[in-house]
């Protein structure tokens, strides 16, 4: 007897340990659910910032191409145009990176507008945003890559040796780079704005299910905020 005893009290014991463990990864899930929703709008604004800064700094290897002002290819044959034309012809994708990432900006405030990071039952309203807020970064993200690319190209494209030999250049102690950290900063900044987008997704998927339950059973709360439902 007592060892049958024994046996049910261990597996009584055991049931007990994985209920617990259940609950334990319940709790994490769910932690992870709002997380993920009171931060997501934080990551959509700090990758906006981001790319609006790098469209700040990113003409800054170029900067010294300003010296060149009216040296082109009669003076350096290497080169295609004039020094200050290379500068030029970066301002306008440039700005519309500052356009892109200001965008980007609004649009994760607007998160916090509609109550995304706090409501427990997503209303159309907020999964139409959601929806449009992932398309908007991914297609922004998109284009600040495609002008990324084609500077990062021009750039190396760059007579760079020829360009720096130029006696103004020297004259002056001013040296154009080979290589920058602008580059690798850029791409960075687009990889995180594309994974930052895809909170979005997480949440439409976290609260469409949740959405279904509650309409489902007919257990919609009579409160929508987060913090009630800890």
């Amino acid at each position: 007897m007592k060892a049958e005893k024994t046996t049910v009290s261990q597996k009584s014991s055991i049931g007990n340990i994985i209920a617990e463990n259940r609950f334990v990864k319940k709790i994490i899930e769910m932690d992870k659910k709002v997380f993920l929703q009171r931060t997501g709008w934080f990551y959509l604004v700090l990758a906006g910032a981001l790319i609006f800064v790098y469209g700040l700094v990113a003409a800054t290897p170029m900067s010294n191409c300003m010296f060149l002002d009216g040296i082109g290819p009669d003076e350096i044959p290497s080169m295609a145009m004039d020094g200050d034309e290379y500068l030029m012809q970066l301002t306008s994708p440039l700005n519309t990176v500052c356009i892109f990432g200001c965008v980007l900006v609004l649009a994760g405030l607007l998160y916090k507008l509609f109550k995304n990071d706090k409501r427990r039952i997503f209303y159309i309203s907020n999964m139409v945003y959601s929806v449009l807020c992932f398309v908007l970064f991914i297609g922004l993200s998109i284009g600040t890559l495609v002008i990324l690319i084609d500077y990062h190209t021009m750039f190396k494209g760059l007579p760079i040796d020829d360009m720096n030999s130029y006696y103004l250049m020297q004259l002056n102690n001013h040296v154009i780079p080979k290589t920058s950290w602008v580059f690798p900063f850029g791409y960075f900044v687009v990889v995180f704005s594309i994974v930052a987008s895809f909170i979005n997704i997480f949440n439409i998927c976290y609260k469409w299910k949740d959405f279904n339950y509650y309409m489902r059973n007919h257990e919609v709360p009579d409160s929508d905020v987060v913090e009630e439902r800890m």
